[in-house]
């Protein structure tokens, strides 16, 4: 009984080892992927357009022609605008890669 339970042991460790290898390599090769992810983000129609890096980070910004006249503070708001957006289309982004790679346990 006692070679049993120890054949049943060995087992289960050797499974959880290759789970954890697995899991291991799902997200080294997330992180390959994320490693380039950016995302865009407009607003008032596309007057004002963002790229933002896979931290968020602002990396482009390009102001349309209709900007002219605008005062600052509504160049602000629509700068802020598609900032927001194009975070929000990083979160999505990275989501959806997480869920693609098997951790959507553990997307929130």
């Amino acid at each position: 009984m006692v070679g049993r339970n120890f054949a049943g042991a060995e087992q289960w460790i050797t499974d959880w080892q290759e789970t954890i290898e697995e899991r291991a390599r799902r997200a080294s090769d997330v992180s390959d992927q994320m490693r380039d992810l950016t995302a865009y983000g407009e607003a008032e129609s596309g007057a004002v357009r963002v790229t933002v890096d896979r931290r968020g980070n602002l990396m482009d910004l390009k102001l349309g022609d209709q900007v002219d006249g605008w005062s600052r503070e509504q160049i602000v708001r629509a700068v802020l605008a598609a900032n927001s957006a194009a975070r929000t289309e990083l979160a999505d982004r990275v989501r959806r890669t997480l869920i693609a790679a098997g951790f959507d346990g553990d997307v929130r």
